[in-house]
């Protein structure tokens, strides 16, 4: 068993701590579940808004949407890319990603394991 009675945790389960938990229960008490709300209602935290702000801030660009999954940032990157209907990617398809035609990519497994330093 880890800390907190979990028996196998999930990615980031130890990075979480009081702090998150906090964060966490303020938004659940608040009952606002969703990224969206009204700007003067005080019940309303705007925490997406809030982070998607710090990080425009520390990496000086000009825009930054927080999604949630690694597979939505995927799908969005490759929107934003350019990759949509009928595009040939060599990025991995998804159910939720544009449909593209899946480009075939000859690759030697031992360049993966030289690379990979095993």
């Amino acid at each position: 068993m880890c800390k907190r009675g979990v028996s196998m945790p999930g990615p980031g389960y130890y990075w979480s701590g009081e702090e998150e938990e906090k964060e966490v229960l303020e938004v659940l008490r608040a009952g606002h579940l969703f990224r969206y709300g009204k700007s003067d209602d005080p019940s309303f935290k705007h925490k997406v808004v809030d982070l998607e702000e710090a990080v425009k801030a520390r990496f000086d660009v000009p825009y930054a949407l927080a999604v949630s999954s690694g597979t939505a940032a995927l799908v969005c990157a490759m929107v934003a890319s350019g990759i949509g209907p009928g595009t040939r990617s060599s990025a991995l398809a998804t159910r939720s990603s544009p449909p593209c035609l899946p480009l075939f990519l000859p690759v030697r497994f031992r360049f993966w394991l030289k690379s990979m330093k095993v």
